[in-house]
């Protein structure tokens, strides 16, 4: 098991804080879309697999002049990308196609999330989970959720990918108003995965007809609708 020691051994030269990422599991962590930015920009995160892993970065604060910090924290400041790094506008949902995108986001989450949002640190994967500034913080969930103490799943933003394939998808679908019942699933399907990655999934079960749906209609000689 990876010490701090060993996490601040590893960290690359420049490297001004020690991230980590709370997870149920290493393959949950290993998944995680918090997990871009950091690994595209070769930083390291410590990987917390106890529920109590929280609790202790927080009694803690920091290591040799570091601060702790949770890859999910909602100020968390990075380091700024250079501009050659920055992938060509163009391959990004337009701005009035994703204003339509995130409003169905909205709708069909409801109360759910408590905003929807462009994401800035995104690359690889479509969307993420991002807790709220002033919510109780994600570990104390996580240990009363194993104590059964914590049954409902707390609201929280949701950052889309605009450069993500399926989130252009998407956006076209709801432009050309076609595949209305795929688009509903589909951002049903994605908010359901996260919750699953961040271990805050109710009832993993009641996914299993909709990615049934999901299928059938993927698989369909005319595009299929629900």
């Amino acid at each position: 098991m990876r010490t701090l020691s060993d996490y601040a051994e590893r960290m690359p030269e420049g490297q001004e804080a020690i991230y980590y990422i709370l997870a149920g599991d290493r393959d949950s962590a290993k998944h995680s879309p918090h997990l871009d930015y950091f690994s595209a920009h070769d930083l390291e995160v410590l990987y917390f697999l106890d529920p109590l892993d929280g609790l202790l970065a927080q009694a803690i604060g920091e290591y040799e002049d570091k601060s702790l910090k949770n890859v999910d924290d909602p100020d968390l400041e990075l380091p700024a990308e250079d501009e050659e790094d920055q992938p060509e506008t163009d391959a990004t949902v337009a701005e009035a196609d994703f204003d339509r995108l995130a409003e169905r986001f909205k709708e069909v989450l409801g109360d759910r999330v408590v905003e929807v949002r462009e994401s800035k640190l995104l690359a690889d994967h479509p969307c993420r989970l991002v807790s709220p500034e002033g919510s109780p913080k994600r570990d104390l969930q996580r240990i009363r959720r194993m104590l059964g103490q914590e049954t409902e799943v707390p609201a929280r933003i949701l950052e889309i990918n605009r450069r993500h394939p399926l989130v252009k998808n998407l956006a076209r679908l709801i432009t050309t108003q076609s595949g209305e019942g795929v688009v509903g699933q589909t951002i049903e399907q994605l908010f359901d995965n996260l919750l699953l990655l961040e271990g805050l999934h109710p009832n993993p079960a009641q996914m299993v007809p909709r990615i049934q749906a999901l299928l059938e209609a993927a698989t369909s000689v005319d595009g299929g609708e629900f």
